[in-house]
Order: C-alpha cells, then sequence, then structure tokens
C-alpha cells in the first residue's frame, strides 16, 4: 500500500513546488529519512490547525484567554520544530525535547508517544546540523553552567577537583573510661610506666564511646570541617564496622567512593580498645585487620584530581608511598604528610623520595630522632638535621614542650597551651590537620600552628578522636597561643 502511495504523494509534491516557483515561493528542501520528515509534516499540521484555532477561540462565544495562549503558544512552537526538522537543523531536538516534558503535565499518554518519537529522532542525531540558533542554545547553557558553578569560580571540570585527598588509615574505636585503671611505674615496659587493673576482676566503666578512628579519617573531619572539599582513601573489611566509618564520613560531607573493602584474608575493619585512665593517659588496643592490606592497585590515581595530598599511615606499603608521591609529583599536586610508624621504619634512604618532594611534614620529636640516628635528648641538632632534608616545612611536636616549625627561613616556636584535657586520642592528627588546613587556606604559618594547636586542644578535651574537631570559623574558647619567631641559624 505504501508503495502505491509514494508516486502520488511525489506527484503531489511536485505539482506544489511547481506552483510556488510560479509565485516565486521558495519551500524548504526536506532531506533525509523518510520518518523524519513525516515528523515533520505532522507538527507542521498540528502548528498550523492549532493557530488557526485561536482565531475560532478568539471570536467564538466562550472565549477564554489562557485557552487562546496556550493554543497559540504551542501552534508556534510545532511550526518551529517543523522547520527545523525539514532543514535538519539541530535546535529542533532541544525545542521538541521541551515540547515533550510540557506535555507530561498536560496528556501523560500523549507523552510516551513524544518520548518514542524523540528516540528515533535521536537515532538519526548525526543528519542534523548546527544553525544559529544553536550557538543561542550553547550560549544560555554556559550562563547556567557559570550560574551554577560560578559562585565557587570553578568551571565542570574543576568543580570535580577536590581540595585535599587523605590516603591513611581507618578503624572503628571504642573508648572506655574507668576510676579502677591504676599506673604503676615500671622500666620493664617500654615507656617506664604501665596501666593495670586487677585480674579476673569485674570493672566498671564509667564512660564508653563508639566512634570512627585512624588517622586517614581524623584528618579527613578537620579539612572537611574547615569548607575544604576532602575525599578520604581507606581500607576497611566486608563488615558492620567498615559501613559505620563509611557513614560517619558521608555524614562530614567526604567522599568515601574510593574505600577499598576486602573480602580476603583479615575480612574484618581494623579494630582500638583504648582504655582511658582518670589523668587523660591511655593504652590502646590495636588490631590492625583489613588496614593493613592497602592494594596500591585499587588507587584510581588516573581519575583523581586534587590541589592537595594528604599521605598518614599507610600500613607499610612502599609501593603505595612511592606511586603516590611520584603520581603527586607528576601532577603538581602538593603533600602534606605525617608518616606512620611502619613508614618510618623502611629508614631514611627510602623516606627521601616523600621527604625532599612533600611540602609539610611532620613528625614527633621520637620519630624525628629514630630516623635520623641521633640521641632523642639532642632536640636541637635532631630539628637541624631533619629540616636540612625536608624540602618544605618542617613540623616537630615535643609532647608537652610543644612545637618546633621551619620554612627554611625562620624558627616558629609554641609551648602547649593550658586548656582542660579528657583524653587525648587523636591529639597528634588534630594538630597536623589543622595546621595543614590553616596553611591551604591563609598561607600564613603563624596562623596554621595557632588554629593547630586550637584543633588539638579542643580534641582532647572531649571523648574520641572526632567530637571536638573545630568547624570553619571557630577557634575553639581559649586564647590564641603566642608564637615565636627566630632566623634560623
Amino acid at each position: 500500500m505504501e508503495k502505491n502511495l509514494l508516486p502520488e504523494l511525489k506527484e503531489e509534491e511536485r505539482q506544489i513546488r511547481k506552483a510556488a516557483e510560479d509565485l516565486d515561493i521558495k519551500l524548504p528542501e526536506a532531506k533525509g529519512p523518510f520518518g523524519v520528515n513525516l515528523i515533520a509534516l505532522f507538527f507542521l499540521i498540528g502548528g498550523v490547525a492549532l493557530v488557526g484555532a485561536t482565531f475560532t477561540d478568539i471570536f467564538g462565544s466562550r472565549f477564554n484567554v489562557w485557552l487562546v495562549v496556550f493554543r497559540t503558544a504551542v501552534g508556534v512552537v510545532s511550526l518551529f520544530i517543523a522547520y527545523g526538522l525539514i532543514k535538519k537543523l539541530r535546535w529542533s531536538l532541544w525545542l521538541y525535547g521541551l515540547l515533550m516534558i510540557a506535555s507530561i503535565f498536560f496528556n501523560p499518554v500523549l507523552a510516551v508517544l513524544y518520548v518514542l518519537v524523540l528516540v528515533y529522532l535521536l537515532v538519526h542525531k548525526d543528519i542534523f546540523k548546527k544553525g544559529k540558533l544553536d550557538n543561542l542554545i550553547e550560549g544560555l547553557g554556559r550562563i547556567i553552567i557559570k550560574l551554577t558553578y560560578g559562585l565557587t569560580g570553578k568551571t565542570p571540570e574543576e568543580s570535580d577537583k577536590f581540595d585535599i585527598i587523605t590516603i591513611g588509615s581507618a578503624t572503628r574505636d571504642v573508648l572506655m573510661k574507668s576510676q579502677e585503671f591504676k599506673i604503676i611505674k615500671d622500666e620493664s615496659f617500654s615507656t617506664g610506666q604501665a596501666e593495670c587493673f586487677a585480674l579476673g576482676s569485674k570493672i566498671e566503666v564509667k564512660d564508653i564511646v563508639f566512634t570512627s578512628g585512624g588517622g586517614g579519617t581524623n584528618t579527613a573531619v578537620t579539612f572537611a570541617r574547615q569548607g575544604l572539599k576532602t575525599a578520604c582513601i581507606g581500607a576497611i573489611g566486608e563488615d558492620i564496622d567498615g559501613e559505620e566509618i563509611i557513614d560517619e564520613l558521608n555524614k562530614e560531607g567526604i567522599n568515601a567512593s574510593y574505600f577499598q573493602r576486602n573480602s580476603e584474608g583479615d575480612t574484618r575493619t581494623a579494630y582500638s580498645v583504648i582504655l582511658v585512665h582518670p589523668s587523660a593517659e591511655r593504652t590502646i588496643l590495636s588490631y590492625k585487620g583489613e588496614g593493613q592490606h592497602f592494594n596500591v592497585g585499587k588507587v584510581p590515581f588516573d581519575k583523581l584530581k586534587t590541589n592537595w595530598l594528604f599521605l598518614d599511615s599507610l600500613g607499610g606499603h612502599y609501593d603505595l608511598l612511592e606511586t603516590a608521591v611520584k603520581w603527586a609529583k607528576d601532577k603538581e599536586i602538593k603533600i602534606a604528610t605525617n608518616p606512620g610508624g611502619k613508614e618510618l621504619e623502611h629508614g631514611l634512604d627510602k623516606l627521601k623520595i616523600l621527604l625532599e618532594n612533600a611540602d609539610i611534614v611532620i613528625m614527633n620529636q621520637e620519630e624525628a630522632a629514630k630516623i635520623s640516628g641521633i640521641d632523642f635528648k639532642q632536640e636541637e641538632e635532631v630539628f637541624k638535621f631533619m629540616d636540612a632534608i625536608v624540602k618544605g616545612i618542617f613540623i616537630m611536636s615535643k609532647g608537652p614542650k610543644g612545637v618546633a616549625v621551619s620554612d627554611g627561613e625562620k624558627i616558629y616556636r609554641v609551648g602547649t597551651p593550658n586548656s582542660p584535657v579528657v583524653e587525648r586520642t587523636g591529639a597528634g592528627d588534630a594538630f597536623s590537620s589543622g595546621f595543614v588546613a590553616e596553611f591551604i587556606k591563609s598561607g600564613d604559618i603563624e596562623k596554621a600552628i595557632q588554629f593547630a594547636t586550637a584543633n588539638a586542644s579542643s580534641v582532647v578535651s572531649k571523648f574520641g578522636a572526632k567530637a571536638g574537631i573545630l568547624k570553619k570559623d571557630d577557634w575553639g574558647p581559649w586564647p590564641l597561643v603566642e608564637v615565636e619567631q627566630s632566623p634560623l641559624n
């Protein structure tokens, strides 16, 4: 039947075109698949019918202004779509899509037909060319993009970039505090002291807190609360403890989608039981679990975009450390690090790739003495040795004596503030991340030291490593510490 009709349709088209030529009227050429031209004809007939109906509505006995406006608008849009489809102009697809969306609110059944037609048109989208109206549409699109992202001054590509990514440990922590925990002095223990309780007894615990811990997640929370766009990469097991860690990070607005979830080997998430003495000192019983099974091959460095990289404890995985540093250096990403004990065990020679390329290096005096091979008691010599190796800012915490910081030109020193201490878990992470966060924002070393100290002071005033982490524009209730500066000799 279709074959019989086609010659008649073509003859009718020939006669119409001949009549148009006699009247000096130029008709558009309808090239392309027959289906597209048929759709254009449908819109042409529908548009003419709707516009014509408006005259009936205007002069009819039941004049309705809204009906006239609606029919006129749809009719004109239909005529534009017909013209665009005949000329195979790309903007007609956009206009058709808008009409399809509008139809959903007026006639859902007809909307289904519109969707099917749109699918057909998109299959043949390659035949549509860019017209002048497309430039206007693209311009409007760019305006919308700028309105969406312009408040931050970032393009969509830049919006995918993080301010900082942390890679480090993630644990599930339970903190217990009891008045019955005792401290005894005994040189047979590495610290010269021991936290004890009666063997075989039942001890009442007055305070208990379940939270997440680990340097990777602790530092990430500081960065996020300071308004930095943050991602955290760690390793967890396929268990409820791992899910709790992810949930906590998500609530803080931290991207945790790059976490490694291991189901082989030690399938449990790392876990710590922290026994807190009334004096605020504590002993940590640490189960490493999946935290020690970092897999460098599962870190999608090719997809990551960030301005800063913070490397915490990596479970001793030197391949991950080396790959991360080389990647950051190649991408001109700034590095801050507070290396864990297992990283320090690699020794000075292996760690030079990190120390010489990091912009900020943080460690305590004991760690610095160990890696330098200089006696712990020779504080000045230890500091000078490490400062000479570290090309960026070097920070050495000294326990009750405070902190020393060098930028290669000056030494900044600060003592410990007079603030209450409930327990000390997470104090080091709070200081490290506080310094880096403020330095990223202001570039001022003195302010970075002050905020880092305030953040650590707030953390030790509460139970757990995260509860006291300060939020943006909050520097805590205590006076800021005074920072002493002197030239580097």
